[in-house]
């Protein structure tokens, strides 16, 4: 007679099955959103690196093409000169990320930088107005 009012204590209760849930969604939440934050940072630097491959393309065609020896790209003149002819249209972005020309040669040309607002981040790093930033010079390119 006994067993018949005797409970069976073999599963879990609610309220620990909840515990564990909701530990296990504080969890994912948090890897989440690492993750997120990681592949928004990769996407983010290599749209800076193709941007700037695509206005150094472009500006080398604009020299070659002998345009270079009569109106000289310089500082931020990049867009009036090579749009549409040779860029469909201004590049930005991602962010705050401006582009220029650069004022000093390295090789035949002249290449693209890139420049943030301050205090703004693109690819994990602050572009600050201090510097402008030409491809290899990415603080995260050689990593």
């Amino acid at each position: 007679m006994h067993r018949i009012f005797q409970r069976n204590n073999n599963g879990f209760t609610i309220a620990e099955l909840l515990v564990v849930v909701a530990i296990l969604g504080l969890l994912t939440a948090v890897g989440v959103t690492a993750a997120y934050r990681s592949i928004v940072v990769m996407t983010e630097r290599r749209m800076v690196e193709n941007n700037l491959r695509t206005i150094d393309a472009a500006i080398v065609r604009y020299y070659v093409e002998g345009k270079g020896n009569t109106q000289p790209l310089q500082g931020d003149n990049l867009f009036e000169l090579l749009v549409p002819d040779y860029l469909p249209e201004v590049i930005s972005g991602p962010g705050s990320a401006k582009y220029r020309v650069s004022d000093r040669l390295i090789g035949e040309f002249p290449n693209a930088q890139v420049v943030t607002a301050e205090g703004e981040e693109v690819g994990g790093y602050e572009l600050n107005l201090k510097s402008y930033y030409s491809i290899w010079e990415l603080p995260w390119y050689y990593e």
